[in-house]
């Protein structure tokens, strides 16, 4: 999972780098419900306009035909210091997201840039893309999603340490997500 981690920061570089601002129409949003015993409540990230900036979506190649290309999908809500990174099949399916995958994972975390972070990584989560359009044009030759719509639904798990014991909570979660971009 550590490896998902890693590739998420590299890729919100890129996707910074591979986003124009200027005649973009952005609506897109993230919405999730958490249950757990750290955190429980429902929260969404909204985009209206790429001045907002808190949406980006990428396709990288895997450069292997056997393995299909990565979405990797960012929300992020400043103001509510929430941020979403999800980094999956580039592919119209159901894809089954464990803790054990090196690739594909799912991370919500809830207090960026505050000393109580709570961050949630996938351990059991079904994501389905149900709908997935791209258009060519993006930094480096990269992929540029025009439209992806999905829902997800399974546990996750909050990591934290007491007395120098790990200690893993279980988080339900739910939820739906919209990219859009002309």
């Amino acid at each position: 999972m550590k490896s998902v981690q890693v590739l998420a920061v590299v890729c919100i570089t890129l996707l910074l780098a591979a986003c124009s601002k200027e005649g973009t129409h952005v609506d897109s949003y993230f919405y999730a419900s958490v249950n757990g015993p750290s955190w429980n409540g429902e929260f969404r990230i909204q985009a209206r306009n790429m001045e907002e900036f808190p949406a980006q979506a990428v396709i990288s190649p895997s450069g292997d035909p056997a393995i299909p290309d990565v979405l990797i999908m960012t929300y992020n809500d400043m103001v509510e210091n929430l941020s979403v990174s999800i980094i999956i099949p580039a592919e119209k399916r159901l894809t089954e997201l464990t803790d054990d995958h090196e690739v594909f994972g799912m991370g919500i975390v809830n207090g960026v840039n505050t000393s109580e972070t709570i961050d949630l990584i996938s351990k059991t989560l079904s994501m389905h893309v149900t709908k997935l359009n791209t258009r060519s044009g993006g930094f480096a030759g990269l992929n540029i999603p025009s439209e992806v719509f999905g829902n997800f639904e399974g546990v996750m798990i909050h990591e934290r340490w007491d007395n120098g014991v790990r200690i893993e909570e279980s988080h339900t979660v739910k939820g739906d997500f919209k990219f859009y971009q002309e």
